[in-house]
């Protein structure tokens, strides 16, 4: 730049563009703010729905949890049961073959060797009294 060019008009566009180029910077740096803001709104409306689910989720995983403990207890009921039964079973098998051995009790009183004999004692004076055998 020449000293005889540097009159009060370069000034005054040299103070403008100084000046445009001020503004531009500011007006930037605060359109650059207002988009951090609108972001931090967002994100933060992100994160508290993010944590709204992590909390369902937890709740959700607690009553898993519960439900697992009680079907694990359930198991453990249903072990003993299958323990019982079988015990009963074998029970009932011995209690059967006692019963059904020869020379044991019967169920009627009469004893399978002579079903004829004893009908003919049971029809004597009284018909419902029955001779135990």
């Amino acid at each position: 730049m020449d000293t005889t060019t540097f009159d009060a008009n370069t000034l005054t566009l040299l103070v403008a563009i100084v000046g445009s180029t001020l503004t531009m910077v500011t007006l930037m740096y605060w359109l650059f703010g207002r988009l951090d803001d609108k972001f931090d709104d967002k994100f933060d409306g992100l994160n508290t729905r993010v944590t709204g689910l992590e909390i369902r989720f937890e709740a959700l995983d607690t009553k898993v949890t519960a439900i697992d403990t009680k079907v694990t207890a359930l198991d453990a009921k249903f072990e003993t049961l299958v323990g019982d039964v079988a015990d009963t079973r074998q029970r009932a098998a011995r209690i059967e073959g006692h019963l059904t051995a020869p020379g044991s009790f019967t169920t009627g009183g009469v004893s399978p060797a002579a079903p004829d004999e004893a009908r003919s004692e049971d029809q004597g004076s009284d018909p419902d009294h029955r001779r135990a055998g």
